[in-house]
């Protein structure tokens, strides 16, 4: 997928990896991380090794570099949970709270050495750890209205969509900024971004002209961080209301529980 652009990802990585390289910058000053070099270890990029050398640089960007992480979140790495290191580097997790004392829960397994941060995470009560390892539970619903970027549709003389999306952008922000609507804040997060905090990326907003907003949905693209309202407009904002509390409500899938 990347070597065919995967929307453009494919060629910034390429950019990246391989124009930034050709300009004899170091490799932890592109990929952003700390390196030991070899003096003997250096391989010389040329047109018949080039594919291969962004190749392994991109599976360390994407993949080895994020190998612990999933792991961890594999385990249910969480604010309830004890972190542990096992020999090979791996990540796995402890008990809960309340099987914490006298329990073999709050040593580490046998055959693993305990993570450096199991101490201090012993040292924080329950709301304490989830604060510092998922974030604050409260949602500024300023900062959300503060990344929203609308993506209008060109004018039309005969079907002008341009009015109608932007009459329907206005109700999304006057939804969001509701108090009705701060109950499902988080979840309709989880339901744009699959996150239920703010990411410092925008959180775009296009619309559909072949979306009824009568009878569908507003739909969404989580890896691009993208909500798609109607193009024609909404009758009122409980009408959006009402429809983005579903979305919020079933942002794990529809149909799933």
């Amino acid at each position: 997928a990347l070597e065919t652009g995967c929307g453009g990802i494919g060629r910034k990585i390429i950019n990246s990896l391989l124009c930034e390289t050709a300009l004899d910058r170091r490799v932890d000053e592109v990929l952003g991380v700390d390196t030991e070099e070899n003096p003997l270890g250096k391989v010389v990029v040329r047109k018949e090794n080039q594919l291969e050398v962004w190749r392994r640089a991109a599976r360390f960007l994407l993949v080895d570099r994020r190998r612990r992480v999933l792991s961890a979140l594999r385990a249910g790495f969480n604010g309830e949970k004890f972190m542990f290191e096992d020999i090979d580097g791996d990540v796995c997790c402890g008990g809960s709270e309340d099987e914490v004392k006298d329990s073999p829960a709050a040593t580490p397994p046998k055959g693993a050495r305990e993570h450096p941060l199991a101490h201090q995470l012993r040292c924080l009560n329950m709301g304490e750890r989830t604060l510092f390892i998922s974030g604050d539970e409260r949602v500024a619903v300023s900062m959300v209205v503060q990344h929203l970027e609308p993506k209008f549709p060109k004018s039309r003389k005969k079907n002008d969509l341009h009015a109608s999306s932007r009459h329907n952008y206005k109700l999304l922000v006057a939804v969001l900024e509701s108090p009705a609507f701060e109950p499902h804040l988080r979840n309709w997060l989880r339901f744009v971004t699959s996150c239920a905090v703010i990411l410092d990326t925008k959180i775009l907003v296009e619309f559909d002209e072949d979306l009824l907003p009568d009878t569908h949905l507003p739909k969404s693209r989580t890896c691009f961080q993208t909500l798609i309202l109607a193009a024609k407009p909404y009758d009122s904002e409980p009408q959006l209301r009402a429809k983005l509390v579903i979305c919020a409500a079933n942002h794990r899938g529809f149909g799933t529980k």
